[in-house]
């Protein structure tokens, strides 16, 4: 599994941060190996990071979302050569109109497709575990987004505009709701400025970092972090960055 949280500002800079952890578990029967990869997808006028586990469909799902595959091709292998009138003319811009609509529904057939797959070999909840869902960003309007298993779209329930998915959620929202980056030792710069209406593009940053390395104790979120800057008019992929200086650079 993974760790992805986003957050938007609401002060300053009208920006989202969006980090992901880095690291995969690649699973030869009861053991794994544990590898290094982005989980953070950036297109044009979007940023997606995804969590749950990569198959096939899965890869088609994001090739077709992202416009390098066609969407008749990604249903034929959807539907398993069948045809349904509902996905006869699937949008040319899946991302947008899924957010304009408040749903995804090539993203409920996919989960349903994983589900079928493993029922009757996994319980319910390893199998929910593993369904794909991820959190996008849009540059025009500025829009931070979750789109969950089922296909809907959901923005952030709380004061502060922050949405995280993963096995790792609970201790990185744990970290904002409850305040725990006033005990982070790793944010002293900024820390006194941290306020639920004053959410600066420094402040976004550094509780999108101390949220990572708080839910780096699950067993299934680490490596180094992942982030990007998301405005109107960019999108600035400091991961890199992150990996090459590491501590230095994400403070």
């Amino acid at each position: 599994m993974t760790t992805i949280f986003g957050i938007k500002t609401n002060s300053g800079l009208d920006a989202i941060v969006l980090a992901a952890d880095t690291q995969s578990n690649i699973y030869y029967g009861s053991s794994a190996r544990k590898v290094i990869e982005t989980k953070i997808r950036e297109e044009k006028d979007y940023v997606i990071a995804s969590a749950g586990t990569s198959t096939k469909l899965v890869e088609r799902f994001f090739s077709y979302i992202y416009g390098r595959t066609t969407p008749k091709i990604f249903i034929r292998e959807a539907l398993r050569n069948k045809t349904h009138p509902i996905f006869l003319n699937l949008p040319e811009n899946p991302v947008h109109t899924a957010i304009e609509a408040g749903y995804f529904p090539e993203l409920a057939l996919v989960n349903s497709d994983y589900y079928i797959s493993k029922n009757g070999d996994e319980s319910y909840e390893e199998i929910f575990d593993n369904l794909t869902e991820f959190i996008v960003v849009t540059r025009k309007p500025l829009g931070l987004y979750h789109v969950d298993p089922f296909g809907r779209v959901n923005t952030s329930p709380h004061n502060v505009d922050f949405i995280t998915i993963g096995s790792g959620s609970e201790m990185a929202q744990t970290y904002i709701l409850e305040a725990e980056y006033q005990d982070d030792p790793n944010l002293p710069d900024v820390k006194a400025e941290i306020r639920e209406d004053r959410i600066t593009l420094p402040v976004a940053m550094s509780l999108a970092i101390g949220s990572l390395k708080r839910a780096s104790k699950e067993k299934d979120t680490g490596g180094p972090i992942d982030l990007v800057v998301i405005t109107e008019e960019i999108i600035d992929v400091l991961g890199p960055d992150i990996r090459r200086d590491l501590t230095e650079s994400d403070r």
